[in-house]
């Protein structure tokens, strides 16, 4: 038997030190492959062009001309005969707008279930995506920065996205002939 001056592999003989070795090196291989697939398996969080961040919807069912069709009131919901407003957001984090709130454009953030709207830098309006699909939803939109503020503009609609019309579906090279 060999023995060695002091440590941990006092006397010890060549094969046990190799399969301590061994066994060393196996827990160091398992601990570096845990924290690779650890790693890679966790989702970074994007923050693409509109800022979205950790969004529950797919951006891309967003993008788009929305109008409003409903709106809530103690009563009930009421149908819109005419959308009172629209909206429409694109790819690249704008958004345009028009009617009863106004007509202009700016920038939107979607961060979880909210749409938070900015013009000229300035908050305008949020929107809590109460459900959603790729061509309605039902929101609560809100604005303001104290509690006051919001419980007084807080107002729940539901809008529908305008479908493109089949002209304009055949101009982005859709074959309906297939």
């Amino acid at each position: 038997m060999i023995t060695f001056g002091v440590g941990k592999y006092l006397r010890l003989c060549p094969t046990q030190i190799r399969v301590k070795k061994m066994r060393h090196s196996i827990i160091i291989a398992i601990t570096i492959a845990s924290t690779i697939l650890l790693f890679a398996s966790c989702k970074k969080e994007e923050t693409g062009k509109s800022g979205a961040t950790n969004t529950i919807i797919p951006l891309e069912q967003l993008y788009g001309k929305w109008y409003s069709t409903h709106y809530l009131t103690a009563s009930g919901w009421t149908e819109i005969g005419h959308a009172t407003f629209t909206a429409t957001f694109y790819p690249d984090g704008s958004y345009s707008g028009s009617g009863i709130l106004g007509s202009g454009s700016g920038t939107y953030i979607v961060s979880g279930s909210t749409i938070t709207t900015y013009i000229n830098g300035e908050e305008f309006y949020k929107y809590d995506i109460l459900e959603f699909t790729n061509t309605t939803a039902h929101l609560k939109m809100y604005r303001g920065t104290t509690q006051a503020e919001i419980a007084n503009s807080t107002k729940e609609i539901k809008v529908a996205k305008e479908q493109p019309s089949i002209d304009e579906v055949a101009e982005d090279g859709v074959n309906f002939d297939n």
